[in-house]
């Protein structure tokens, strides 16, 4: 149907699809909000340089204790923890 229509560029034949998408209001709401929550999560890890998720498991005492740690000391939990990583290095006198 909009495949005859000449537009400017992909962003433009997006709009033009999305517009003439039979759907319901709210089907087109939900897709919009995905499509917004997709973006900044996209944007989030963009902004991650230098950064790598990490999982692994701790005991649930070690798992409030770190909280309690970010909470006395108004940081994230990741900065505890990396803090906590330099400190060792350094008393171990590691070189990197």
């Amino acid at each position: 149907m909009t495949s005859d229509v000449k537009v400017e560029n992909d962003y433009y034949r997006l709009l033009l699809i999305f517009d003439t998408w039979n759907a319901h209001s709210d089907t087109k709401k939900l897709f919009i909000q995905s499509i917004k929550k997709a973006y900044a999560q996209k944007k989030f890890r963009d902004k991650q340089v230098g950064k790598k998720q990490c999982s692994f498991n701790l005991s649930q005492k070690s798992i409030n204790q770190l909280t309690l740690l970010a909470e006395l000391q108004g940081v994230p939990k990741n900065h505890i923890l990396e803090s906590l990583i330099n400190n060792k290095i350094l008393e171990l006198g590691v070189k990197k």
